[in-house]
């Protein structure tokens, strides 16, 4: 299990190994696999910030898993282990062109932590490019309704940015492998690549994640900021209808 760590931020490795060796424990045969994926499986992490998250996958479905897990999962959160997301093979297969953009985003960067690869299946382009446009939209209409609400407050922009921003890294990594090529890991770096080839402005999605990672704006410049970051959306919204 070291080995799978490599690329693990070193505080979480003891509790993702007793977090493992639980759930084998606890659901023995019927685990099939346990998947790390998000900023916790690479060097996106930031304590005290990113979440945990895992990928449960059973051979078998049934209310009972819930319950056990269920059981423990208030001890888990405190210890930084976000609930994982738990479904059958058979699930992941026939929902590939409902999820395209979250199946990709967990296949294109994970660990494995415990049993087999279930990612045997491949994601359709055209499902891909769908869900893209539908999620950019979405994170477009959501944070003009909430900016109606911020009465022009630095905090609550900042509040309302940030909780789009989460959406907005699987639509990039998803966007550079429609277009074939391989999607940096680390974000800035993933930020700086997709915007730059694709002739659109970084700037608002680097501040952005700037102030995830600490850093703070001068509050007069957070309106011109905002304004940046929706016409930046606007843009990426104009690059995906665009893509064949």
């Amino acid at each position: 299990m070291t080995n799978k760590f490599q690329s693990v931020h070193s505080s979480l490795h003891p509790i993702l190994k007793t977090f493992a060796d639980e759930m084998v424990h606890l659901f023995g045969q019927t685990l099939s696999s346990l998947i790390l994926y998000g900023s916790a499986a690479g060097e996106n992490f930031i304590p005290g910030k990113s979440n945990v998250n895992l990928l449960m996958v059973l051979k078998e479905m049934h209310f009972s898993h819930l319950q056990q897990y269920q059981r423990r999962s208030s001890y888990w959160k405190k210890s930084g282990i976000e609930p994982p997301l738990i479904c059958t093979v058979e699930f992941l297969e026939k929902t590939k062109d409902v999820f395209p953009v979250e199946w990709m985003e967990i296949i294109s960067h994970h660990i494995i932590l415990h049993g087999d690869n279930p990612f045997t299946f491949t994601i359709d382009h055209q499902d891909l490019k769908r869900q893209c446009e539908k999620e950019v939209a979405e994170i477009q209409i959501r944070l003009r309704q909430a900016f109606l609400e911020t009465e022009n407050s630095p905090d609550e922009i900042e509040r309302i940015a940030l909780g789009s921003l989460n959406a907005v890294f699987p639509v990039l990594r998803a966007l550079m492998i429609l277009q074939k090529e391989s999607p940096p890991i680390e974000r800035e770096r993933l930020i700086e690549t997709f915007f730059k080839k694709n002739h659109l402005s970084p700037e608002p999605f680097l501040k952005l994640w700037a102030i995830k990672k600490g850093k703070k704006i001068p509050s007069q410049e957070y309106l011109k900021w905002f304004e940046d970051y929706l016409n930046q959306l606007e843009g990426l919204s104009h690059h995906i209808d665009r893509l064949n």
